[in-house]
């Protein structure tokens, strides 16, 4: 039977979730390309898939004690459940909104997935936005979310689907402020 190891919180949040990566990474497991499932009382993040349950209980017991947060538990997954394969995080474009412009980068782990799926792009640093400019932009171009996500990630819209797509986070409001995924459901 396979497990997953959840919280009880539905929706872990970024910090979290860079500790359940990094945790992954150090026991060799890749997360970029993994088997997974949706997790629970989220519509954009995924879980790793264990075989084991011993090994699952050992990665719940260090994620514990690395968040110092005891709602995380082992979850045997129903005979129904289909797990995939796949990305466990998508691409993530952070953006640290100022009074006359926006500086856009790529999450670290973005970074490593996007360098594990295309070994050739070549995404950027960083790019900075004048942001009284985006409207005027919208007006002529649409949408400028397209525009950054293939400029720092080297990557077409294509290519950025075959990964799950991208969302936009708001370091200043610790919120989504676009997901490429919602457009394309929509």
């Amino acid at each position: 039977m396979p497990y997953t190891v959840a919280n009880f919180d539905a929706g872990i949040n970024r910090r979290e979730f860079d500790v359940y990566v990094r945790l992954l990474e150090k026991r060799g497991i890749d997360w970029s390309d993994a088997t997974r499932v949706p997790e629970p009382g989220t519509s954009n993040r995924w879980l790793f898939v264990w075989a084991n349950k011993g090994d699952a209980e050992n990665f719940c017991a260090d994620l514990q004690t690395e968040t110092r947060d005891k709602k995380w538990y082992v979850r045997e997954l129903s005979p129904e459940t289909e797990p995939t394969e796949g990305s466990l995080a998508r691409v993530v474009i952070l953006m640290r909104r100022q009074n006359l412009n926006a500086d856009f980068s790529l999450h670290p782990h973005s970074r490593t997935l996007i360098h594990r799926r295309f070994p050739n792009s070549r995404p950027v640093s960083s790019i900075t936005i004048e942001w009284t400019t985006k409207d005027d932009f919208e007006q002529v171009h649409g949408p400028i979310w397209d525009h950054i996500a293939m400029v720092l990630t080297g990557l077409s819209i294509e290519q950025l689907e075959t990964i799950d797509g991208y969302q936009v986070y708001d370091l200043k409001t610790e919120q989504t402020v676009f997901d490429s995924q919602a457009i394309h459901a929509a």
